[in-house]
């Protein structure tokens, strides 16, 4: 079972969840590849399987840590606020995988009858930024509370180029 869900897919990262939407596929696909990005194979397993351990709750559901006398709060992977930087990086790569579709003769583009086509380079990088800024906070809790814990930050920006 997925730590988030289609609710995560609202205001900047509004997502068709209709019935014909594939988003459900898209999460369970993108969340396992996020959380083994960015921890030890064990521990991503312990956080994909929903342990009941300190660490995997506390980085599911969120947990507060002090720096410098001051309280900070991380919210967690899933939360109520349904801000996720999993929801920030399914969008991203749901959407990238959307732009085109590949068929026998190449990669061809919906064409819209009562529409236009425009980019969504903006969108998909501001997603990235996002996701990116939701775990510099997991990783400053992770440093902070546990510290033996390795933590391994996607690098890197994208572009409307995806470069």
């Amino acid at each position: 079972m997925s730590l988030i869900d289609s609710t995560y897919f609202i205001n900047d990262i509004s997502l068709d969840t209709g019935t014909y939407s594939d988003i459900a596929a898209s999460i369970t696909k993108y969340e396992r590849q996020l959380i083994e990005s960015i921890f030890d194979y064990a521990d991503a397993q312990l956080i994909l399987d929903e342990e009941e351990g300190a660490f995997e709750q506390a980085v599911i559901n969120g947990d507060t840590y002090t720096i410098s006398g001051i309280t900070y709060k991380w919210k967690g992977l899933a939360n109520l606020e349904l801000e996720s930087p999993i929801a920030y990086y399914v969008y991203y790569y749901h959407l990238r995988n959307l732009s085109s579709v590949t068929t026998q003769v190449g990669n061809v583009q919906a064409n819209m009858e009562n529409g236009k086509n425009i980019s969504f380079g903006q969108k998909i990088g501001a997603s990235w930024i996002k996701m990116q800024e939701l775990l510099y906070e997991l990783q400053s809790y992770l440093d902070v509370t546990y510290p033996a814990k390795n933590f391994y930050m996607l690098q890197g920006s994208v572009n409307t180029f995806d470069l």
